[in-house]
């Protein structure tokens, strides 16, 4: 398209009909407007740059228009035609009059149509203006929205993320922990097993797998003279650190443990226990009591402990103590189980065997020494 139509002089180039294409001279100087095809000396492209200035676009932009690559934007078309001192029907039809017929006097009727006809093409460039510059302004809006459906979209994922973060940090994941579990139930609203365990000071309600141990799973300890057994689980868990709840993921073993009580290796407890004459207690490494009386021994004729039960550590955190709840004079074993609010856990004798249980509401006590 410019490379028919002069910046600031007309150089004339090849003449057809009463039209001649004319290239660009910018300086008017007689700079050669294609060398080559494309090359322009340094003064061409001083003028380049100048015009791209004025328009308010790139010398590149300019350049393309030069060599007919692209064409300017509609609403360009009235200060380019500006620029280069012709009308926008000569800018459009890419020619300019030939010399003879500019020296040619204008007549009324040729001045009438050419006005008439710059009008028109006036006209018709500014309703394209129009349409171009409403087709930018939704343009705008449709970026505009979608800036904003974007933005909405990320502060939502940034909420659900931020969301299950604080979720996921309360899921504990458990590897290799010893637990001990209290006694396992089939939940009444699921079909799920499920043990109550303890577990480093804490009591976890976990879902136990199938086949991970027996119903039995707060099975009485095994209690021999002087000797007693009982079994821990190891196992890997995830529970929720807010409710105590969670699953067992893996069973890796269940860990039996024993001691023996010798006579003389604890201290009497402050009252006797369960009608006997006299009881003693002491302590585990791992803080468990184990309560015992001495009976004579079959065959030494010495003293020696029979076990009577094991109170675990789990049980302890308000102490123990020693009541007569049936206000007979007998004195059963009594502990807050840490489990609920109001339930304690009760330890009595019956048979010559201890029985286990728990009572509620709590009964008030005064706590023994460990």
């Amino acid at each position: 398209m410019l490379e028919q139509v002069g910046i600031v002089g007309f150089d004339h180039v090849a003449s057809r009909g009463d039209f001649e294409f004319v290239t660009f001279d910018f300086l008017g100087v007689g700079c050669p407007p294609v060398v080559g095809r494309g090359e322009r000396n340094h003064a061409h492209h001083a003028l380049l740059v100048q015009l791209a200035v004025k328009l308010h676009v790139t010398d590149k932009a300019v350049s393309k228009w030069e060599r007919g690559l692209s064409y300017p934007d509609v609403t360009l078309l009235e200060p380019l035609a500006e620029e280069l001192s012709v009308s926008i029907g000569e800018l459009l039809s890419c020619r300019v009059p030939a010399a003879e017929e500019r020296e040619q006097p204008m007549t009324e009727e040729k001045r009438k149509e050419t006005v008439q006809t710059d009008e028109s093409l006036q006209a018709v460039v500014e309703i394209s203006k129009d349409t171009v510059q409403q087709k930018r302004r939704d343009i705008r809006r449709l970026i505009t929205a979608l800036v904003v459906v974007v933005a909405a979209a990320l502060i939502v994922l940034g909420v659900e993320f931020s969301r299950r973060w604080q979720e996921n940090r309360h899921f504990i994941t458990v590897k290799d922990a010893e637990i001990e579990a209290l006694y396992s139930y089939r939940g009444h609203t699921d079909d799920y097993d499920w043990a109550l365990v303890f577990w480093e000071g804490q009591y976890l309600r976990l879902q136990r797998l199938e086949g991970s141990w027996s119903q039995d799973a707060g099975a009485a300890d095994l209690i021999d003279g002087n000797r007693i057994a009982w079994r821990t689980i190891q196992a890997d868990f995830t529970y929720d650190d807010r409710t105590n709840k969670g699953k067992i993921t893996e069973l890796k073993s269940e860990v039996y443990h024993e001691k023996y009580v010798y006579a003389g290796e604890g201290k009497p407890t402050e009252l006797p226990l369960f009608g006997l004459e006299e009881t003693f207690v002491t302590q585990g490494e791992n803080g468990d009591l184990f309560f015992y009386r001495e009976v004579e021994g079959e065959w030494s004729g010495q003293p020696v402990a029979e076990i009577l039960l094991r109170m675990p550590s789990y049980y302890l955190t308000n102490g123990y103590g020693i009541v007569d709840l049936g206000k007979d004079g007998v004195y059963d074993l009594l502990a807050d189980d840490g489990i609920r609010e109001n339930t304690q856990v009760i330890y009595t004798y019956s048979d010559g065997e201890v029985q286990i249980g728990w009572k509620s509401p709590r009964t008030s006590y005064e706590r023994c020494d460990t």
